[in-house]
């Protein structure tokens, strides 16, 4: 015997405003037989939405430096804003459900506390994670924990940019592998070492000074340890001279370089080094062209066994001298001596000393605020036996700038024309070529005795007229004979 019983069943079915919106009114027949189960079958009315399944993800990983016990771990949505908590296991591994949903766009996980080898574990394990990153290897490392840090220092619109960025970063420098970045076990970190120096100075203050290391886009040979692979395998490039030099206009130079490295495929390269730098084996020849313009240039050389990543680089600045000629004249091979026209500078020989007469020109070129560097030519070339024997007059370095390599400079400056009247000619004065006319000439002294410059002045006419005789006298007349420098 069917029997038919008729229920209403009432779905009070609330949209967003709640109050003011009709229910509605289901009608639901339950046909009920001795010898069957009962059938019920419920139709919701047109347009009643479904409820909204929600999904999970299981995130599974690993805190380990070496395996951490017990630690707390937490992850946090993208906004850093904290979703779920767990504890890592015996074998620092941790597993936990969360609504999908909160991860999207990525999370973050972090790990403190717990043990370590039975030792309480101090820091802080990071790691960032996209939602397109495999779930079961959410694993917090050493690694992941220099890739979170890092991102704080890299650009990016997002916090996922800015750990891809950091991840190429380490990509680029050699030290990480690509794809390694979620590994328990990365490929170009030596763990063992890495152990040893945050067993030092702990996992923070480690992690730290890598990242500070990388601030010049190169890591240092201290913390290569960790990093055999970090710039391109070389700790070191070794500059047998200076990375600053300088060389004439039509001469050449040479620089040694070392190579101290983990790997022995090294390659060298310059990097917008002038035509005139180049590279032979470890040497760099630097040879400007007579007509190359005078100045700074700037070039790189760098090493690594695969230059287009990875590598270390040694800057260096090659100054091109502008020479000036100081003096320039023919020397007999009898006897001798020749001066320029301000007879400041002089080069003398004594009698036999030279094997013929040479055409000499010596020229000075400004390496510094009151450093001077000289080069001596002659033609024909002059044995170095014969060099030794010359004796080359000339000021100080200072006074050498000054009047002869930046004349334009206003301040007074004064030199020895001939360093005694006896030693001069009583028919010519000698005088600077910047020195005015109305000042060639005698001067009186209050006694009315006449008097000659026996020291030549470079400077504006007001500079010589606009003194009284005492000052005069001091000046033509400076303690020891030595030059000043007047402003």
């Amino acid at each position: 015997m069917l029997r038919v019983l008729s229920f209403i069943i009432v779905f009070g079915l609330i949209g967003c405003g709640g109050a003011g919106k009709k229910s509605t009114t289901t009608h639901t027949e339950i046909h009920i037989s001795a010898d069957q189960p009962v059938v019920v079958h419920v139709t919701a009315a047109p347009g009643t939405p479904s409820p909204a399944s929600s999904q999970n993800t299981q995130l599974k990983g690993l805190v380990i430096d070496d395996p951490v016990i017990n630690a707390d771990v937490k992850i946090f949505d993208i906004n850093n804003t904290l979703i779920e908590t767990t504890t890592s296991g015996d074998d620092g591994d941790f597993s936990i459900s969360i609504d999908t949903n909160l991860l999207s766009g990525g999370y973050i996980i972090t790990a403190t506390g717990g043990t370590m080898n039975g030792q309480p574990f101090l820091g802080e394990l990071k790691a960032i994670y996209t939602d397109d990153d495999n779930p079961s290897k959410a694993n917090l490392t050493i690694m992941s924990t220099l890739i979170a840090k890092l991102a704080e220092t890299q650009a990016g619109a997002t916090l996922i940019e800015k750990r891809d960025n950091a991840i190429a970063q380490l990509v680029f420098l050699g030290l990480l592998a690509e794809n390694d970045y979620y590994k328990t076990d990365t490929e170009l970190l030596n763990e063992d070492s890495a152990r040893i120096d945050i067993a030092v100075i702990g996992l923070d203050a480690w992690i730290d000074e890598i990242i500070n290391d990388l601030a010049d886009g190169e890591l240092s040979a201290a913390n290569m340890s960790a990093f055999a692979s970090s710039n391109g395998g070389v700790l070191a490039i070794n500059v047998l001279g200076q990375q600053e030099t300088s060389v004439w206009p039509g001469a050449s130079t040479q620089i040694g370089v070392e190579l101290s490295a983990t790997t022995n495929n090294v390659q060298f390269a310059l990097e917008n080094a002038p035509s005139w730098v180049n590279l032979s084996g470890d040497v760099i020849e630097v040879s400007p062209a007579s007509t190359v313009t005078p100045g700074s240039y700037n070039f790189n050389l760098v090493a690594g066994s695969e230059l287009a990543n990875a590598k270390k680089s040694v800057s260096f600045t090659v100054e091109v001298l502008e020479r000036v000629l100081l003096l320039s004249g023919d020397l007999s091979s009898v006897a001798g001596t020749i001066s320029n026209d301000d007879k400041d500078i002089s080069i003398a020989v004594a009698a036999n000393k030279l094997s013929q007469n040479y055409q000499l020109n010596f020229y000075a070129a400004a390496t510094g605020k009151d450093t001077v560097r000289f080069v001596l030519e002659s033609v024909p070339e002059m044995p170095d036996d014969e060099r030794i024997e010359l004796e080359v007059s000339k000021p100080s370095s200072e006074i050498i700038i000054r009047n002869h390599i930046e004349p334009e400079v206003s301040s007074v400056v004064s030199r020895p024309a001939l360093q005694s009247k006896s030693s001069r000619s009583s028919s010519i004065d000698y005088y600077a070529s910047r020195v005015p006319e109305s000042c060639r000439t005698p001067w009186k002294d209050g006694n009315g005795d006449d008097h000659r410059f026996n020291y030549v002045w470079d400077g504006k006419e007001a500079d010589f007229l606009d003194v009284t005789d005492d000052i005069v006298l001091d000046y033509f007349f400076p303690t020891g004979g030595n030059p000043r420098v007047y402003k």
